[in-house]
């Protein structure tokens, strides 16, 4: 028996899903579903459909052109304006003293202005004592600003004492007060990461790097003193952290990078160490920055219930290759009576 012929209306129907672009199982499904009418797979498939009517789209389109090797002088030409306006660099020369007299660095780090745990009475005193006494310098080494900004929680937001804003603006009016007796600073995890983290730049960096040397990752040191040159390594942390001694990450670095460096300078773990020793036929000095940051409630949850602001600092000698490590200034200073 034939197959009935279809009803021109349905035909329609059909030929109007098909130009949809609808599936054939799909359009027997809406026949029957919404027209009552049950249709076949084969009925669908012998069904050609009638081409549109409507004329084409016409347009000048644009059709782009990319060669990789018409970018590559105009990247480099942003490459030499990115060098000529950062003011980052990763080796220094630097000359400290008068030349005729020891001079002492110290490694000064982790203040976290603005948390509720700084003790900001050290933060006056120790100001105060870098600058009353002749031929000491600092070596800011990082986390000047607490900047509880990663929104990790409730609490660590909370620790913010004054917002951000207030934290930069007193980093600053400090800053200016004791920068003529910097010698260089460095990144942070806390006011500069942060902040290029979340804002793609740091307001503390761009301070910092504009009146002193400043250092945004590792930086080398070749620090002359009198006629002796001291090369060094600095930075707020290096790789390699131990739970037993507060400077052997810079040991490390100087063991496999920093070769040639013969002293380093860190802080970060919010734990003072210094240490004379000799590796191989050198003899290296290493200190760490204290903090502080002497009532932190992550340091009393996860570390330690002590924390000590101290600074030990190393002191390089202008006649003779010589560099002594102290365990603060006033002890230095004791030393010398």
């Amino acid at each position: 028996m034939p197959t009935p012929k279809l009803a021109s209306h349905t035909r329609e129907l059909i030929e109007q899903y098909l130009r949809q672009g609808i599936p054939h199982t799909e359009i027997v499904n809406i026949m029957r579903r919404e027209h009552g009418t049950r249709i076949s797979m084969g009925t669908i498939s012998n069904i050609r459909t009638i081409p549109s009517l409507t004329p084409p789209v016409r347009a000048n389109k644009k059709v782009g052109e990319f060669n990789w090797r018409d970018w590559v002088p105009k990247m480099r030409e942003l490459q030499d304006l990115n060098k000529k306006s950062s003011f980052s660099q990763d080796t220094a020369c630097i000359e400290l003293g008068n030349g005729k007299s020891p001079v002492a660095l110290a490694a000064y780090s982790d203040h976290h202005i603005g948390s509720y745990g700084t003790d900001y009475d050290a933060l006056v005193k120790s100001t105060d004592e870098v600058l009353a006494v002749d031929n000491v310098y600092l070596a800011l080494v990082g986390d000047y600003g607490q900047y509880s900004i990663k929104l990790r929680s409730v609490l660590e937001v909370s620790d913010n004492m004054i917002p951000p804003a207030q934290q930069t603006d007193f980093i600053e009016s400090w800053f200016e007060e004791i920068w003529p007796k910097v010698a260089f600073a460095t990144w942070d995890n806390h006011a500069v990461e942060r902040g290029e983290k979340l804002a793609g730049e740091s307001s503390v960096k761009k301070l910092l790097s504009k009146k002193v040397v400043y250092f945004n990752g590792i930086g080398h040191v070749n620090l002359k003193v009198g006629d002796q040159i001291y090369r060094g390594a600095v930075s707020h942390k290096f790789a390699g952290r131990s739970i037993l001694n507060p400077v052997h990450s810079m040991m490390r670095y100087m063991r496999f990078q920093g070769t040639d460096r013969e002293w380093a300078m860190a802080g970060d773990t919010h734990t003072p160490g210094m240490l004379k020793y000799t590796d191989g036929d050198r003899t290296r000095v290493v200190v760490n920055s204290g903090s502080l940051q002497t009532d932190s409630g992550y340091a009393k949850r996860y570390f330690s219930l002590t924390t000590h602001p101290v600074y030990p600092i190393i002191v390089f000698h202008p006649d003779k290759h010589q560099m002594t490590p102290f365990w603060s200034i006033a002890e230095y200073l004791h030393a010398k009576k």
